[in-house]
């Protein structure tokens, strides 16, 4: 339990600390040297997560008794984030799209309609074709910056949220301490980080904050 809290307590400290006073640390020492320290930092403090929870946390521990309810609140907690994960996939789509097209001949006579009298009605021969594509359309336009769309419409931090729900939904089923000190690190995280990432926001610090 003592590795977990304190690596998630310095993963918050230090994100805190070093987003808070960004601009003066990166005019002392350089914008590389700032960003090797928050690596390096952040690398120290989820490896002691990483050893608490493998090592002498996962499935052991002191044990806590779960009721009914709590089962029934982490599967809602835990549909919450499945709905959350869900909006980040990529637009579906039929992986066979039927082309209308016009053949070689039509092309040309389109391009010589200039000099054809306008009376004269353009004959284009179409023909339809099968076009395999992947059932996953990666290029889908995303929403203007101006537009809010999908989770956004709830809060500006979706991924955060997404993991916390998901996070609270394991707090509530296991019976472990050392897991639900583990799982309630993400769930401190978005409630801190994300709320001081609005306060430099709205001053000006590191983005602007989003129409809402």
């Amino acid at each position: 339990v003592r590795w977990i809290a304190l690596g998630w307590a310095g993963f918050i400290g230090e994100n805190l600390i070093l987003s808070h006073n960004r601009t003066e640390i990166i005019d002392a020492f350089g914008d590389d040297k700032y960003h090797l320290a928050y690596s390096a930092l952040s690398t120290l403090t989820t490896s002691s997560i990483a050893y608490g929870y493998f090592v002498h946390g996962r499935g052991t521990g002191p044990m806590l008794r779960v009721s009914g309810r709590a089962r029934v609140v982490a599967v809602i907690f835990q549909t919450l984030g499945c709905v959350g994960v869900s909006q980040f996939f990529p637009k579906a789509q039929i992986p066979v799209a039927v082309v209308n097209t016009e053949d070689a001949s039509s092309s040309k006579k389109n391009n010589n309609s200039s000099a054809k009298p306008l009376s004269e009605p353009t004959e284009a021969k179409r023909k339809w074709e099968f076009k395999a594509r992947c059932p996953f359309d990666f290029t889908a336009p995303k929403s203007g910056q101006d537009e809010i769309s999908g989770l956004k419409r709830v809060t500006r931090h979706p991924a955060f949220w997404t993991m916390s729900f998901l996070s609270l939904g394991v707090m509530f089923r296991t019976p472990y301490v050392t897991e639900v000190v583990a799982f309630a690190g993400p769930v401190l995280t978005t409630l801190l980080c994300g709320s001081h990432m609005d306060y430099r926001y709205r001053r000006g610090e590191g983005g602007t904050l989003t129409p809402e």
